[in-house]
């Protein structure tokens, strides 16, 4: 193994009296944990069981019904949800 080779985080560096000494690397290891945190905030869309029933459910609300109405709804067509899912699905989906 070169002793110039990164490991991870930590350097070999040769001494001059011919010992081998790990060195840490700050920098190094900064931008890997940023690389990391950059990973794992992405943002990842996954589809909810509710974009099958959009348009019914947008419809719902134009006529009025609440949350738990169209949770209510949603349990009679198999799709259990609780009434606050509804609610942040309908916030984001339905501006009225």
């Amino acid at each position: 193994m070169p002793l110039n080779q990164n490991i991870v985080s930590n350097q070999l560096v040769l001494l001059d009296f011919g010992f081998v000494m790990n060195v840490f690397n700050a920098i190094a290891v900064v931008e890997r944990l940023k690389k990391e945190t950059k990973e794992t905030r992405k943002q990842r869309y996954r589809r909810s069981r509710l974009d099958r029933y959009k348009a019914e459910l947008i419809a719902l609300k134009q006529e009025g019904a609440s949350n738990a109405e169209c949770q209510r709804w949603l349990r009679k067509n198999r799709i259990k949800v609780d009434h606050r899912t509804v609610g942040r699905w309908v916030e984001k989906n339905f501006n009225g």
